[in-house]
């Protein structure tokens, strides 16, 4: 069954709504870099909503998001409310994004199993990423490559990766990089994640 999740209570959304007009908008319009790009309207869009924040008058839409940042994107869009035990040594209590890992951790988001460090710096692959999004909105993989054929380089998938894309693709919540190409390894881009929180909600994943 899929999940279908609001981003926050009536109340609370009424609040956010009034807080993000008066501070997340102006940040939205101070963004000097993302004119004629092709996730715009989609950054304006959720960077108003306080899920995804510029900084310095800049959104900087192509560059890649770390591990912290991608949690506490889903710390915004899920009511996660309890924290794993914190075993991490690069997980220290008092950084910005402790909590979020944690929560992101102990909701099975972030796969920490065996794991005494987790990298929350390091640029996310789209392969993680995607991962993260099948495991945040309890979505099946499927078994099979029926649409990762169409893809060159889907052979450099792992096995345990393929039926996350293979599900993703079905669903439409994911695209290539291209026609021909899905550039697991590559680091997921800021808009790129965008993108990713437009078709969730798209898909009624996110109301």
């Amino acid at each position: 069954m899929k999940k279908i999740l609001k981003i926050a209570a009536p109340f609370i959304l009424i609040l956010a709504a009034f807080a993000s007009y008066y501070v997340s908008a102006d940040s939205r319009m101070a963004f000097s870099d993302i004119a004629g790009h092709w996730a715009a309207q989609e950054i304006e869009k959720w960077s108003s909503r306080g899920v995804i924040n510029g900084s310095e008058g800049k959104f900087r839409p192509d560059d890649s998001l770390s591990l912290a940042e991608l949690a506490t994107i889903y710390t915004r869009i899920l009511p996660l409310e309890t924290q794993a035990e914190n075993t991490f040594e690069d997980i220290p209590n008092e950084e910005w994004f402790a909590e979020a890992i944690l929560k992101c951790v102990h909701a099975g988001i972030i796969d920490a199993a065996g794991k005494t460090e987790l990298g929350p710096r390091e640029p996310v692959t789209r392969a993680e990423a995607f991962m993260m999004l099948v495991r945040a909105f309890d979505i099946q993989p499927v078994q099979g490559d029926a649409l990762l054929r169409a893809y060159n380089d889907a052979k450099r998938l792992t096995p345990e990766q393929k039926p996350y894309f293979e599900a993703l693709l079905s669903l439409g919540l994911i695209s290539g990089g291209n026609e021909v190409q899905l550039y697991p390894g590559d680091p997921i881009s800021r808009a790129e994640v965008v993108d990713m929180l437009e078709r969730l909600e798209q898909g009624g994943y996110i109301e």
